[in-house]
């Protein structure tokens, strides 16, 4: 199969790789270098040491151009700190392949859920794990969901210029200790998770975006969050972890993006990005996967706590990466473009492997380009200013409808997803009678993956959903024993008291409000609004009486799921709990398993 199938619809311009032909060619190891780099547009005020600049990321200023300019780095990756707006973007982009040339690839992390660059710009999505959900009762529903999602998402990217997505995450969610997987895999099973992560790649591949696969070979067993410090997974096998995966590179996945951790059955000494039994070996060889390899932010703790910089960047290229990402500090992307200069200019096989990169990228945009030209127009059919102006109507059209068609997508999939997993005593749908009080945490971002929660924070669209049946009371996201201490004197006056859980698997003050609820009052429905596994409310337990002790307690709570906070997502929690609309997701995870 080919790495990039024809698009259905396409709003940029084919780009062929002519400054990557002409990198491949070149002898200068500075060329061949920036073409390794991925970078992101670096902090305001970060390159000089200055002061800021105006345009705080979100245009090109003097400064920023000279720094890319030097590099010449063969792809940009937007935050959220570079997006105001759609036309900016737009306007952006386009500087951007001015400065570097047309056939710089634009990336961007929109996965949907807990990391939405453009969130509140474009119609958000509920996440994977909202997917997973449909899937386990209905796999074809949730299959067709996923590529529908895959195919808007990538149709309004690529129409505000982006033209690489580096999504899905095809991790296996199998413990819930560490936030930055949670909500963001598709499930615990490797079957759930490959074809959900097959159907998305298609879909996005319906649009005319590349896709990223990651984070290979699977992160979901780790128990700390590579953001902030490097994680080991003593696994015995690790082949299940590799199913999705490998079904990803059957497909034809154009992109993989590697980990930054140890697998000790993989690879006993290396995280994964220093691992060529991981990159090279099993990846490339025996996977057969031919499209490009990429690190994760170089910049993360996992590396910079762990290794010297200098000393990681050569790791990570010996071992098979072909992009390097480096997405914030200028200074470090300096030092990973001299770093590379180095290793080609003193060693041939380093610039061997480095022209073998280059045109692996060639070919990936050379097939992109291809698959993404235009039909040729019939000679003398109309003046040209009358086919553009066509066109532009037309784009003005099939934008404006993907935005209708992905809000309606997003809301769908939201309210197929939510999931009673447990009501012993029937307390869903709430009757109309009897007190009933919500005890509302804050939300609190759980890892640095996470994008800024642009007025999700204080769960507003779940307690005016609710405020005709249950008076509301707010918390902090972690509450301390006296806030704690009137949370459950409050809970005493009320038939029926409702808790968001916002992160009780990762804070133990909010696991044990839990327990003490369920211990001290009848009816207690617990709401999950951003893990799951927080509905197994152990994460403050230390011992297997103590888990035993919290699970007796919680035995006759209530627990439902809406696998995530955006405001579609608790509408659709309310609708069920309302009676209006009835539950239909599966979890997708085992809440019976050791999640402490």
């Amino acid at each position: 199969m080919t790495l990039f199938a024809a698009p259905h619809v396409g709003c940029l311009a084919a780009r062929p790789a002519q400054r990557m032909i002409a990198t491949l060619m070149a002898s200068d190891p500075r060329e061949l270098a920036g073409a390794l780099l991925w970078v992101g547009i670096p902090a305001f005020g970060s390159i000089s040491g200055g002061s800021p600049s105006g345009s705080q990321g979100t245009a090109l200023d003097a400064a920023t151009s000279a720094h890319l300019a030097d590099l010449r780095p063969s792809g940009v990756i937007l935050f959220r700190r570079n997006i105001s707006s759609i036309e900016q973007v737009r306007n952006l982009c386009a500087a951007l392949r001015a400065l570097l040339g047309d056939e710089l690839f634009v990336a961007v992390d929109q996965e949907g859920g807990l990391v939405e660059r453009f969130a509140g710009l474009l119609p958000s999505w509920p996440g994977n794990m909202a997917l997973g959900a449909i899937a386990m009762r209905e796999p074809t529903l949730g299959e067709h969901l996923a590529r529908e999602q895959g195919r808007l998402c990538g149709m309004l990217l690529r129409d505000a210029g982006v033209d690489v997505v580096l999504a899905p995450a095809l991790d296996l969610a199998t413990t819930g200790a560490n936030p930055s997987t949670g909500i963001r895999s598709f499930g615990a099973t490797p079957e759930l998770a490959a074809r959900l992560g097959v159907a998305m790649i298609s879909g996005f591949s319906d649009a005319g975006v590349l896709s990223c696969a990651k984070h290979f070979p699977g992160l979901g067993a780790a128990r700390v969050d590579s953001h902030l410090d490097l994680p080991v997974v003593e696994l015995r096998d690790h082949s299940v972890h590799l199913r999705p995966f490998r079904d990803a590179v059957q497909v034809g996945v154009p992109l993989v993006m590697t980990s930054h951790v140890v697998y000790t059955a993989l690879d006993s000494n290396r995280p994964a990005t220093f691992s060529r039994a991981i990159c090279t070996e099993l990846l490339r060889n025996q996977l057969g996967f031919a499209g490009l390899v990429l690190t994760d932010d170089m910049e993360m703790g996992a590396i910079v706590k762990r290794f010297g910089f200098a000393a990681a960047v050569r790791d990570a290229f010996a071992a098979g990466h072909d992009v390097l990402t480096v997405c914030s500090s200028a200074a470090l992307q300096r030092e990973a473009r001299d770093t590379l200069v180095q290793e080609i200019a003193r060693d041939e096989s380093a610039a061997a492997a480095a022209r073998r990169s280059i045109e692996r990228a060639v070919n990936l945009r050379s097939a992109w380009a291809a698959a993404s030209a235009p039909p040729a127009q019939p000679v003398n059919a109309a003046p040209r200013a009358i086919l553009a102006h066509i066109a532009a109507q037309d784009a003005d059209a099939v934008r404006s409808r993907s935005i209708t068609a992905a809000t309606a997508l997003s809301a769908a999939i939201a309210g197929r997803a939510i999931t009673v997993v447990q009501d012993v005593q029937g307390l869903v749908p709430l009757r109309s009678t009897g007190s009933a009080l919500l005890l509302l945490p804050v939300l609190a971002a759980g890892t640095p993956v996470e994008d800024p929660l642009r007025g999700e924070s204080d769960g507003s669209a779940l307690a005016t959903a609710l405020a005709a049946r249950c008076e509301v009371l707010r918390l902090p996201a972690r509450p301390n024993a006296q806030e704690c201490a009137d949370a459950l004197a409050a809970a005493a006056r009320y038939d029926i008291v409702l808790l968001a859980l916002t992160a009780a698997s990762t804070i133990p003050a909010q696991a044990t409000l839990a327990q003490s609820l369920c211990a001290a009052h009848e009816r207690v429905v617990l709401l999950a609004l951003r893990s799951p596994f927080d509905l197994a409310v152990v994460a403050a337990a230390s011992d297997a009486a103590s888990v035993a002790a919290a699970r007796s307690q919680c035995a006759k709570a209530t627990l439902v799921a809406s696998y995530g906070f955006r405001e579609m997502q608790l509408s659709a929690l309310a609708k069920v709990l309302l009676g209006q609309t009835q539950p239909f997701g599966w979890a997708p995870i085992d809440l019976e398993g050791d999640y402490a």
